[in-house]
């Protein structure tokens, strides 16, 4: 299925301290970056945020939201990442510095993305990443049981809360389902006020959200070119999508095993999923820009 992308691109107004590509998580759109874009784009960077096919402005009937695709639609999550830095990377020289940056079910495609594309990054930053489940095996076979059952356009409540629907637990006094995305009671009300958040995906999407996870967890087809690329882990303490230190850690050795050695961590005390929404975005903002000075633009400056 041919999907045109909805993209914004955010240019600098003098030269390009590098490129920023970000992928955004599950149920929302990339326009929700746009504060973090302009405060990377007045530091001077190009930043380029799109909207996965079933997500915002790319999916042009509500029917389709968190449908990706009949054949591999994981696969074609990963190759539009791709397509989008072919975009944004044919206005500027080859030696600009690329960033991927990947929020929750964007950091699945961001490592998926890593596994092949490689060669195309300086550094990859990777905010509330999920945690390979043992689960999304049996996650695929369940989907694929309610394609054939009630249509690849369905939706399954049960696949939901295999997928999602146990981060609300955590949080015993939590007031809405979604307190576990912020702390900041104003981030999770927009988040619910917003048709285009917080959506079920279909029975298809479930399947290939499942698949996506299997495949950026699996030790095959790493090619691993760039062995010492920087590679920056960011999340909440209380995130429950990252599985806790334990989860974190097991993230972080998954790439180790594919051969990155430059790997590093920050963990914000008492903050939850969406740490760029939170109270405390300021400091996480200056802290990802630091970070990025340091390890990726190193051959510039």
């Amino acid at each position: 299925m041919k999907v045109e992308l909805s993209y914004n691109i955010y240019r600098p107004q003098e030269y390009a301290l590098g490129i920023i590509q970000i992928i955004h998580g599950m149920s929302e759109y990339g326009q929700r970056y746009e504060k973090f874009a302009q405060y990377l784009c007045k530091k001077g960077f190009v930043v380029i945020t799109y909207d996965h096919r079933g997500h915002g402005s790319t999916c042009l009937n509500t029917e389709d939201l968190g449908f990706f695709d009949s054949e591999e639609g994981w696969l074609k999550l990963i190759e539009d990442a791709h397509f989008i830095t072919d975009i944004v990377k044919r206005e500027y020289p080859p030696e600009v510095p690329f960033i991927l940056f990947g929020h929750s079910m964007g950091s699945l495609v961001a490592r998926s993305y890593l596994k092949r594309f490689d060669y195309e990054l300086n550094g990859l930053i990777l905010s509330g990443a999920p945690n390979y489940q043992l689960a999304a095996r049996a996650g695929v076979l369940l989907a694929k049981h309610y394609v054939k059952k009630n249509g690849e356009k369905g939706r399954t409540p049960f696949l939901e809360e295999l997928s999602t629907g146990q981060f609300a637990k955590k949080f015993k006094n939590g007031k809405t389902e979604f307190d576990w995305l912020s702390k900041n009671p104003d981030n999770v009300q927009s988040y619910i006020n917003d048709p285009l958040c917080g959506f079920p995906f279909t029975n298809k999407g479930y399947e290939d959200l499942f698949r996506l996870m299997c495949d950026m967890h699996s030790t095959k087809g790493w090619k691993c070119t760039k062995k010492d690329l920087p590679i920056f882990f960011i999340a909440g303490e209380e995130d429950p999508c990252t599985g806790g230190n334990k989860g974190l850690l097991s993230s972080i050795n998954s790439l180790k095993k594919a051969g990155y050695s430059n790997l590093s961590q920050l963990v914000y005390p008492e903050l939850r999923h969406e740490i760029l929404n939170e109270k405390e975005q300021d400091t996480i903002y200056e802290d990802i820009y630091r970070w990025i000075c340091k390890h990726c633009l190193k051959k510039n400056g």
